[in-house]
């Protein structure tokens, strides 16, 4: 019985589940035996009964050692109970360090589906990768559903086993720790794709403008000059528009700047890929600016050039249909013929005179500002020859 007493109160409860259970599949043996030997002790006692009643000269002796072999027998059945329900609980308690093991194991699976560093090249990708991390944040259920059954577990073993307890907190602290991390992990992916989303999109805005920007710039240039004071009037026109048009776009411009100023500020990962977008839709807009106000000159340059020549060549029109009064050859065959000649010339002078404002006007720079010499002096040089002939009379 001191041999079994031995067994029954070794300390040894496995490294882990495996282990624990070939204990206990030995210890099943050992209490086999003792079951087994309770007949055994029946017998004994019985027989310890026989010889007091019998009158047994050294009954004293024999009821002592009954009851000496009684208590043995006692204190080792509890003794085996206790072991045995302490091979029980070092079960559970390696059950629960293997199953929070896998749990562990299981969110560094998960932790390193998450390590990468595509967040998406274009709007699509990124959104393609949103809908698989939202899959993966769903399949996280399933694993915090598995941290929160090994947190009541623990609780439990901790409440049944004090001397373990420690160790039960320990390894409920590691999976806490780790499914901590797991989260705070899945909600930055979740962030940093929220970004790359953002900047996609933003990307998609530079692009469209700049297809804009390019789009416009052909339109504003396409437009050959008018050659007509109509057609340059209605060009200006059709500028202006599209002035207005670059104006009410220029909203967009601001947003974009602000959205990637934005960005910076944030300390976005990419904020050197947002500051080049910035500065190259500045400059295409600064260009695409520039260019309308050279076109804008151009066309006023036009309009003035057709508007001068409009009245230069109206004007010439008046002075050709007025030529032949000038070239007339017939200076009178008397004082009085003379004397009317002069005076239908001075009259001729006089609506001359009368038009000589708008000679006038056509004395300013223009396109074609060197023609007005021409016109202002044509006019001027027959009427001397005239009065030339004047004087030869």
């Amino acid at each position: 019985m001191t041999e079994k007493e031995a067994l029954a109160a070794a300390e040894d409860y496995g490294r882990d589940v495996e282990h624990v259970q070939v204990l206990q599949e030995k210890y099943e043996h050992f209490m086999d035996e003792l079951r087994n030997q309770q007949r055994n002790l029946e017998v004994v006692v019985d027989f310890s009964k026989q010889l007091r009643d019998g009158g047994h000269p050294n009954a004293a002796v024999i009821s002592d050692r009954t009851a000496e072999l009684n208590q043995q027998w006692s204190d080792l059945k509890e003794l085996a109970q206790a072991r045995h329900e302490a091979l029980e609980g070092a079960k559970q308690v390696h059950t629960f360090d293997h199953d929070t093991d896998e749990l562990v194991s299981w969110i560094h699976e998960k932790e390193a589906m998450l390590i990468t560093e595509d967040y998406g090249q274009d709007l699509d990708a990124v959104e393609a990768l949103e809908r698989r991390h939202l899959a993966f944040e769903q399949d996280l259920h399933a694993v915090g559903e598995q941290v929160d059954s090994v947190k009541q577990t623990a609780a439990r073993l901790g409440g049944e086993f004090p001397d373990a307890a420690e160790h039960i907190r320990s390894k409920q602290e590691e999976a806490g720790d780790a499914w901590s991390a797991l989260l705070a992990q899945t909600e930055q992916k979740k962030s940093k794709l929220v970004e790359s989303e953002n900047l996609q999109s933003y990307f998609s805005d530079f692009r469209e403008l700049m297809a804009w920007i390019n789009e416009m710039m052909a339109i504003i240039t396409s437009d050959e000059l008018a050659r007509d004071v109509p057609g340059a009037e209605a060009l200006i026109e059709k500028h202006k528009e599209h002035r207005a048009a670059i104006d009410m776009k220029m909203g967009a411009f601001e947003k974009f700047t602000r959205s990637g100023e934005d960005l910076i500020a944030r300390g976005h990962f990419l904020s050197d890929d947002i500051r080049d977008k910035i500065q190259k839709l500045d400059g295409a807009r600064d260009q695409l600016l520039d260019t309308w106000r050279q076109r804008s000159v151009l066309y006023d340059q036009n309009l003035d050039a057709q508007m001068f020549k409009r009245d230069a060549e109206a004007l010439q029109s008046w002075l050709r249909a007025r030529e032949p009064v000038l070239r007339d050859a017939n200076y009178g065959q008397s004082v009085k013929e003379v004397d009317e000649l002069i005076q239908r010339h001075e009259d001729f002078e006089k609506t001359v005179e009368s038009q000589r404002d708008r000679f006038q006007a056509l004395n300013r720079e223009t396109l074609v500002g060197t023609l007005t010499y021409y016109f202002v002096n044509r006019l001027a040089h027959p009427c001397s020859e005239v009065r030339g002939s004047r004087l030869v009379q």
